[in-house]
This record gives structure tokens, sequence and C-alpha cells, in this order.
């Protein structure tokens, strides 16, 4: 009878033993679990954001101003270049604070800047006398993305 009753001790620790390890094997489980799915969620939410950035970024336009030289018998010309993937509309051109249809050294064309798609661009041809030809100007270019929201962009030109 004693051998009987060590092996059901023996059994009974046994099982209990293989209990323990169960719920401890489960809870491990379930942490990693838990944690993969917490890495899979931050991983959903960056990509998410990347998306957001990416749709963000073809929504935006670049407006870039450029002073062209003139030859002998030309006036130098303000290049307005869009180098962004999206078209900018109502976009304005000032120079040194002033419209620049009312500039005076705006020569022509007499109309504001279309739109302007990708790679597109516009130009003003500017009359740059010898005594101005040395000062420095600020171009302050404002638009609209395709997104509806209104950017900037300032530079100086200098002849």
């Amino acid at each position: 009878m004693k051998a009987e009753l060590a092996i059901a001790i023996v059994a009974a620790i046994t099982g209990i033993a293989a209990l323990v390890v169960a719920i401890l094997s489960n809870r491990v489980s379930s942490r990693e679990a838990r944690r993969g799915n917490l890495l899979q969620e931050r991983m959903l939410a960056l990509e998410s954001h990347r998306e957001g950035v990416r749709r963000r970024e073809s929504d935006i336009a670049l407006v870039v101003a450029a002073l062209a030289p003139g030859d002998a018998f030309a006036h130098p010309r303000l290049v307005i270049r869009n180098r962004g993937p999206a078209t900018a509309t109502g976009i304005a051109v000032l120079i040194d604070g002033t419209p620049i249809l009312q500039h005076d050294e705006h020569f022509g064309p007499d109309q504001e800047v279309p739109p302007l798609g990708p790679g597109g661009e516009f130009e003003y041809r500017l009359f740059i006398t010898a005594t101005s030809s040395t000062l420095a100007r600020k171009v302050d270019l404002r638009w609209t993305n395709a997104d509806g929201t209104d950017d900037a962009n300032v530079t100086t030109i200098q002849p």
C-alpha cells in the first residue's frame, strides 16, 4: 500500500507540476501575443501615417522664382516654376512687398500667373536699369495647393 500511496503522491505532484507549467506557458504565450498585437498596431499606424504623408506630398506644389538673364535685345526674365507634383493655383508674386503688376520694374506681360501644373512655368520681363542692377530683390510667392491649403516661398534674386 505504501508503494501505491507513493505512486499516487508522485502522480499528484506530476499533475500539479504539469498544471503549473501549462499555466505559466499560457501566460507567456498571452504576453507574447499581446506584444505581437501591439507591434502590429504600431506598424499599421506607421504605415497609415506614411501613406498620409505620401498623399499630402502629392497634393503640394513647390513654386520657385529665378532670374533668367536677358540677351542684348531682351530684358531679364523672372521665371516662376512649379517644381512640385501638384498644380498651384492663385499664384501671387510680390517683389519687395509690391505685387509684380504694380512694381516699377515690371515690363510685361500684364497678367497674373496662370495655374501651374507640375513642371509648368511662367515668365515676367523686368526692366532693370544700370543703377538698379546691383540691388537684391525679395520675391515673395504665394499659392494654393491642390488640397486647398495655402503655401508660400520667399527667395532673393539679384541680376
